[in-house]
């Protein structure tokens, strides 16, 4: 890992996010007329949508944002599992989106049939915009290492071939989710990995000297990113870079 940033607790780092959304999603929009945003959910996201929805709801023009979901819980209670759920309710309904740009994804237990809907949005999205270009990444990271729906051992890491992929017998409920693939991030300027806890201590020395962990998914996705250009930064409060 180039470069990791450390916060005094996750409230910090959730602003310090939160604000540079706010830049990286403004110079894009002045740049190109809209900006895309692939989102996160979690709880240093939540935290930041928060602060957001507080601080900056003049800051920029949402309107002009395009929304992509990293990944979606197929599950048909929607209230207690989806990420897209928590996060419109947070904080998408509270700003000035344009709904038709917000790229929702499915959200019940047919998953394969969901990966199929959002790879066309994504693919649509892309073809009107006649780029692929995403001008913000959030990542979550688990204890295990994963990031997005992409799980140590799964199979749908190696996939670079579709956008949007089905996974099957997650380690956490519920089992079937959808996840973006390395395919869709293979165009992005800036990703932010947020990462605070003390549940994640432990992985975080593999990440930050990858020379042992290569197999980890979320080495896999930094190491793609890195590969096509992205500038990604790792985001550690205090509890969790205790043991780096």
């Amino acid at each position: 890992m180039d470069m990791y940033d450390v916060f005094n607790n996750s409230s910090d780092l959730a602003e310090y996010a939160a604000n540079k959304a706010v830049e990286i999603l403004n110079n894009a929009i002045k740049i190109k007329g809209w900006a895309i945003w692939v989102i996160s959910g979690g709880s240093a996201p939540m935290l930041a949508y928060k602060y957001l929805v507080y601080n900056h709801k003049n800051s920029l023009d949402w309107s002009r944002v395009y929304i992509i979901l990293g990944d979606e819980r197929c599950d048909n209670d929607y209230e207690q599992y989806s990420n897209w759920f928590a996060i419109d309710k947070l904080f998408l309904s509270k700003m000035s989106f344009d709904y038709k740009k917000l790229l929702k994804p499915g959200f019940d237990e047919d998953n394969i049939a969901a990966a199929i809907e959002y790879s066309k949005k994504i693919t649509t999205l892309f073809s009107q915009l006649k780029s692929n270009e995403i001008d913000l990444l959030w990542l979550g990271l688990g204890e295990d290492g994963h990031t997005l729906s992409l799980f140590p051992g799964f199979k749908e890491i190696e996939n670079m071939n579709e956008l949007v992929i089905p996974v099957f017998n997650s380690p956490k409920a519920p089992a079937n989710r959808i996840s973006l693939g390395l395919k869709c991030l293979e165009n992005v300027n800036n990703t932010y990995i947020l990462a605070p806890g003390v549940s994640k201590q432990n992985i975080i020395p593999k990440i930050v000297d990858s020379s042992t962990s290569n197999n980890l998914p979320i080495l896999k996705v930094i190491s793609y990113l890195k590969v096509h250009g992205s500038k990604t930064n790792l985001m550690l409060d205090k509890e969790s870079a205790e043991l780096i």
